[in-house]
């Protein structure tokens, strides 16, 4: 078991300090938050306020969220 240990750690080591892969490692760590927040949006719009086949036809109080988001959010970015 202590060599299977060791040898991982060794690999880990290894790629640890690679630069090109340090890069990429930083890279998705700093875009994660853009990535969940663009994820949250497209839940929002598609699962909760939609009337078509969302939550919006068994709970109409949920297409009252769709007036805030009309009144403070530019459709431009809805769209998008």
């Amino acid at each position: 078991m202590n060599k299977l240990v060791d040898a991982l750690s060794w690999v880990a080591m290894k790629c640890t300090q690679n630069k090109y892969l340090n890069a990429i490692k930083n890279t998705f760590q700093n875009y994660m938050p853009i990535s969940l927040t663009g994820a949250v949006g497209i839940f929002w719009i598609n699962v909760l306020i939609n009337d078509h086949g969302g939550l919006g036809t068994v709970f109409p109080l949920i297409m009252d969220l769709k007036i805030f988001l009309n009144t403070h959010i530019p459709q431009a970015i809805i769209k998008i």
